[in-house]
């Protein structure tokens, strides 16, 4: 197994998630401070739309307008022209917990994890992977009884998706039709109770995974301080090792091969607003960016 070390190229988030490299950029959602930022190579942070509720995933439609996840409020916005962000969708009724990451494919169809609510042991319970239909706004169920369906990717053939179970410790594929039905539920690698959140894809067809936590059986947590990337055969080919706990990822930069990570010391449960102590890491890897996002 191949291993390196990342460093910090910015600061000052107050929880970085759903980074996306678009247009020559990287794009972060800074959840704690209820913002959409792009982050430069001189580390200066630019705001580019702001909301009053918690944010995550991040995707563009066709026509290249961004969507944003407003978590709390399980709403999917819209950022308009004059800069606001617009709830054009609720996902009341599909799955359950706060709203969390996005994936557009590339029919224009957005599919949002959960975190699922919590039993009485305050572990989430199952939940489902929503889609809505941005054409028409019809919001349905894509997937269920997922355990706190969290990152995706969608291959380049755009016939495959697969979604980290960050409390399953695994990753999940699915067969992607055109009309955004999902069927053929498999299981493409056991992470051995490490805790999979942000996830990207490379042009091997091999997946870069955010590790914030080892959960084993005795129902202990172990902070990680790593992303890991795993092969189609489910195995763990490098390691990057971080400055801090990993909680998504992107591959992105002129040539796609510079991995974006963002980073903290703390979950975003134990977070209040705007503290600032997140960051962006980044490395250079071997194997370029692939699929979607």
């Amino acid at each position: 197994m191949s291993e390196s070390r990342s460093e910090v190229i910015a600061d000052g988030l107050s929880f970085g998630e759903g980074p996306r490299w678009h247009d020559g950029q990287l794009w972060v959602s800074d959840m704690w401070n209820r913002r959409v930022v792009t982050v430069g190579d001189d580390r200066a942070i630019t705001t580019v739309a702001e909301t009053d509720d918690q944010v995550s995933g991040l995707g563009w439609d066709r026509t290249r307008r961004l969507h944003v996840v407003s978590m709390s409020r399980r709403e999917l916005l819209r950022h308009e022209p004059d800069g606001s962000l617009r709830a054009i969708a609720s996902l009341e009724g599909v799955g359950s917990g706060w709203a969390n990451d996005l994936l557009i494919d590339a029919n224009d169809h957005a599919f949002i994890g959960s975190f699922g609510d919590r039993d009485e042991n305050d572990i989430p319970r199952p939940t489902a992977l929503a889609m809505v239909d941005l054409a028409t706004g019809v919001v349905s169920e894509a997937a269920a009884n997922l355990s706190f369906p969290n990152g995706m990717v969608v291959t380049p053939s755009g016939r495959e998706l697969v979604v980290a179970e960050t409390r399953g410790a695994r990753l999940t594929a699915f067969d992607l039709a055109e009309d955004g039905a999902l069927s053929n539920r498999r299981e493409l690698a056991d992470l051995d109770y490490a805790s999979p959140d942000g996830i990207c894809l490379d042009q091997s067809g091999a997946i870069w995974v955010a590790t914030p936590s080892y959960r084993p059986p005795d129902g202990t947590t172990h902070p990680q301080n790593e992303c890991l990337r795993i092969d189609r055969d489910g195995r763990v080919t490098d390691r990057v090792v971080t400055e801090h706990r990993t909680y998504a990822c992107m591959l992105g930069g002129s040539d796609g091969r510079t991995l974006y990570i963002c980073t903290s010391p703390t979950s975003a449960e134990e977070r209040e607003a705007g503290e600032g102590v997140a960051y962006i890491e980044a490395v250079r890897v071997a194997v370029p960016h692939a699929g979607l996002p």
